[in-house]
């Protein structure tokens, strides 16, 4: 699920950043985060502690409205949005 050097660990407190048309969009929006040095993932987190927040990704994971997910640390997921809304307007 989450592997690599710019990925989430299990865990971590995640903010979905949104969902993306396609898988290749989803990866170059992750690619450009990691340029940025900002870690992601495109799977909610499996061990999330709150059980509301599991029960609801669930529930969007059965109701077939998954999409291309890309996560992002909760702390810092003003800055990704900053930085997906600069690489857009430079052409992304």
């Amino acid at each position: 699920m989450d592997e690599g050097p710019g990925s989430l660990p299990p865990g971590a407190p995640r903010r979905r950043l949104g969902n993306f048309r396609t898988p290749e969009l989803a990866s170059s929006v992750r690619a450009v985060l990691a340029e940025a040095g900002i870690p992601s993932s495109g799977e909610p987190d499996p061990g999330r502690p709150e059980r509301l927040g599991r029960l609801l990704d669930w529930l969007v994971h059965m109701a077939g409205a998954g999409g291309n997910r890309v996560w992002v640390p909760r702390e810092r997921a003003g800055e990704a949005a900053r930085v997906l809304a600069a690489a857009r307007r430079r052409g992304l």
